[in-house]
C-alpha cells in the first residue's frame, strides 16, 4: 500500500499561518482541513456583547443573527486569503466545513474549490487518493435534549446521523482504507473530553459509525482542549488535531500511523490567537 503523509490543519479560525515554513518542514502528500478555516471572531461585536454583561450564548446570537452578513463577508475574505495560498502548492487538499462557517460561506467554499483541481470540497461526500478514501462530515451533532443557541454547523444528532449514513452509502466500499474527516471527534473518547468542564461532548453518530467498522481512522478538531490520539478497542483509531489558531498542527504518516506535532505555525501577534488561547481562562466558552 502506498504510504501517504497527511498534514492536518484544523480550526485555523482565520489566523495568519506560517504555511511556507510548515510545508517545507513536513513535505506532505495530502493536506487535511477538518473545518473552521475562516474567522469566527468579530472583535467589536465581542466587546459589545461582553461589555453589556453578555456571554457566549449572547455572542452567538449577535454574530449569527444580527451581524451575519458582516461575519460572512469576513469569513469569505479570510478563506480566500488562506485557500489561495494553500492552492499554490499543488498538494491535494481535503476540505470540510466546521460549526462556525455560515451557510453562505459554505456555499462560497464549495464554489471556490472548483477553481483549483487540488482542492477537494468533501463535506457530505468523499474523494479517493491512492486507494485511500476520505469521507467528509463537518456537522457537529448536538444531543436532542440540549437547549442553547446553535452555531451554523451544529445540528441535532438525528439529522447528523442521517447525513452521515447517506454520505457513507454513496462512498466507495472497495478502498484499501477509509479515513473519516469529521469536525467533531467521536463521543466518549480521550479526544472529546473537556477537562475544565469535566464532560465528554463529542459526536455520537461519528462514534457509532466508527464502532460499526465503517472507517479505519477519524481525523477531527473542534474541541481545542482535547488534542491527542485515541485508540479504540474496536480496531479504529483517531486524532483530535487541536487548533492551528492556538499554534498547533500535526502530520500523520499512514505507513505506520505515526503522529508528529508541530508548534510555531502561526503569527501570534493578532486577535485570533490572543482570544482563543485565553477563552477558557476568561470564560468565553461558558454556557449560561
Amino acid at each position: 500500500m502506498f504510504s501517504i503523509k497527511l498534514l492536518v490543519l484544523s480550526d485555523v479560525h482565520g489566523a495568519k499561518w506560517k504555511l511556507d515554513d510548515l510545508i517545507f518542514q513536513t513535505n506532505p502528500d495530502v493536506i487535511v482541513i477538518p473545518g473552521d478555516l475562516p474567522s469566527s471572531i468579530d472583535f467589536p461585536v465581542l466587546v459589545m456583547t461582553y461589555g453589556r454583561g453578555g456571554n457566549r450564548t449572547n455572542y452567538v446570537r449577535n454574530i449569527y443573527r444580527r451581524f451575519i452578513e458582516r461575519l460572512t463577508y469576513k469569513q469569505i475574505r479570510t478563506s480566500k486569503r488562506l485557500l489561495t495560498q494553500i492552492a499554490s502548492y499543488n498538494i491535494p487538499v481535503m476540505l470540510i466545513h466546521g460549526n462556525t462557517e455560515t451557510q453562505e460561506t459554505r456555499d462560497w467554499l464549495s464554489l471556490f474549490s472548483h477553481r483549483y483541481p487540488n482542492i477537494f470540497w468533501i463535506s457530505d461526500t468523499s474523494a479517493i487518493i491512492d486507494n485511500t478514501q476520505f469521507i467528509g462530515h463537518g456537522w457537529v451533532a448536538v444531543p436532542n435534549e440540549y437547549n442553547r443557541e446553535l452555531t451554523p454547523g451544529e445540528i441535532s444528532e438525528d439529522i447528523a446521523r442521517l447525513i452521515l449514513l447517506d454520505t457513507i452509502g454513496r462512498s466507495d466500499h472497495h478502498a484499501d482504507r477509509t479515513i473519516l474527516i469529521s469536525h467533531a471527534p467521536p463521543l466518549n473518547t480521550s479526544i472529546d473530553y473537556l477537562p475544565h468542564k469535566r464532560i465528554h461532548v463529542g459526536s455520537k453518530p461519528v462514534r457509532e459509525m466508527l464502532d460499526s467498522k465503517l472507517a479505519d481512522i477519524v481525523i477531527s478538531g473542534h474541541l481545542h482542549e482535547a488534542r491527542g490520539i485515541h485508540h479504540s478497542k474496536k480496531g479504529w483509531w483517531g486524532i483530535n488535531a487541536g487548533a492551528v489558531v492556538e499554534d498547533v498542527a500535526c502530520t500523520i504518516d499512514l505507513e505506520d500511523n505515526s503522529v508528529v506535532w508541530y508548534k510555531n505555525v502561526i503569527n501570534k501577534i493578532g486577535i485570533p490567537y490572543l482570544l482563543y488561547s485565553r477563552r477558557v481562562k476568561y470564560g468565553y466558552d461558558q454556557q449560561k
